[in-house]
């Protein structure tokens, strides 16, 4: 979508707006001097909103619609208007391209926020973020999958996991959608039929998809996919769960304290002013990631399986970085 756009979608959702807030009706000249457009491009929009359809009827020089046909206008906090400046800005941080969808939608709710500082922040931040690349292969496969998702069909995709050498088709069943802002990346978790159980998959890695709109699933009535994420360090991670602890030292002692990074983890002081974290979680290549990021400042006490594959990464990194340096 591009600015012109863009600024027409604004435009039409402030028309049904201001005629939802004026019972009255509301003049081509009112509605003009409003948007700030002429009284030509008001009338082009008004035809428009007729075919979306919208019930607009005309008494003399004044424009309403019919009574009842929308809701009341949405009215915002400024809590939970700064609510949405965050979610925009956490948006920005995980999306690698840009996505006209996010753009929309966050494009339409601000215009139901009052307060100037808080929506110019949004718009700039809107503004930044169709600046980015776009990628038409993931919106075009996102959007086949949540239409699938919602409507209970199963999809056919091509999917080449990290470790294959090619991709491989299968058909999965929906059962939830992911995003991930630590991986960047988006995910499905859904029934595999081909591995006769729950699978999790990258939306980036599927490089073709076709829904089965001949097809319905029902979802497992006991899955819970926030129970089934709870449980989990990092979306993809799989395994038998562990009590891992974790001694922060330095000023990651207080980084340690004041963080939480699972729903199992609990915080207890340890020696020398370090910090200990305890998690129950599956040993996996995201957790020892994750220890390895924070350098010499963490160190694995348990179990000896994390503490050993901590060892063995930072051996590889010492070898390959000391043969780079000759």
């Amino acid at each position: 979508m591009d600015k012109r756009e863009q600024d027409r979608v604004l435009r039409l959702v402030a028309l049904q707006n201001l005629l939802c807030k004026n019972p009255g009706g509301v003049t081509i000249e009112e509605m003009a001097e409003e948007c700030g457009v002429s009284e030509r491009t008001i009338r082009r929009d008004l035809e428009v909103l007729e075919q979306v359809p919208v019930p607009i009827y005309q008494e003399g020089d004044r424009y309403r619609v019919v009574e009842g046909h929308f809701l009341p206008p949405i009215h915002f906090t400024r809590p939970e208007v700064m609510a949405l400046f965050l979610a925009v800005r956490l948006l920005l941080s995980y999306s690698n391209s840009f996505n006209p969808n996010v753009q929309s939608a966050f494009s339409r709710l601000c215009i139901a926020i009052e307060d100037p500082v808080l929506k110019d922040y949004i718009r700039q931040t809107l503004d930044w973020m169709s600046r980015q690349k776009r990628d038409d292969h993931f919106i075009h496969v996102m959007d086949r999958l949540t239409d699938a998702w919602l409507k209970r069909h199963p999809v056919r995709i091509r999917y080449r996991s990290l470790e294959a050498a090619r991709a491989e088709d299968r058909v999965i069943e929906p059962y939830f959608v992911q995003p991930a802002a630590l991986e960047h990346a988006n995910y499905v978790i859904g029934y595999c039929r081909k591995n006769r159980g729950i699978r999790i998959y990258k939306v980036e890695r599927i490089e073709d998809i076709k829904v089965l709109e001949g097809e319905r699933y029902r979802i497992h009535p006991e899955f819970d996919p926030d129970e089934y994420l709870s449980s989990l360090w990092g979306i993809t991670a799989y395994g038998q769960k562990q009590t891992v602890r974790l001694k922060f030292s330095g000023a990651l002692a207080r980084v340690a304290r004041e963080t939480r990074w699972h729903k199992s983890q609990t915080v207890a002081a340890g020696p020398d002013d370090t910090t200990i974290v305890t998690l129950t979680v599956p040993v996996t290549a995201e957790l020892v990631n994750f220890v390895l990021g924070w350098g010499e400042n963490v160190e694995v006490l348990e179990p000896g399986s994390l503490r050993d594959r901590v060892i063995q990464a930072a051996g590889r990194m010492m070898e390959m970085y000391r043969k780079g340096g000759k």
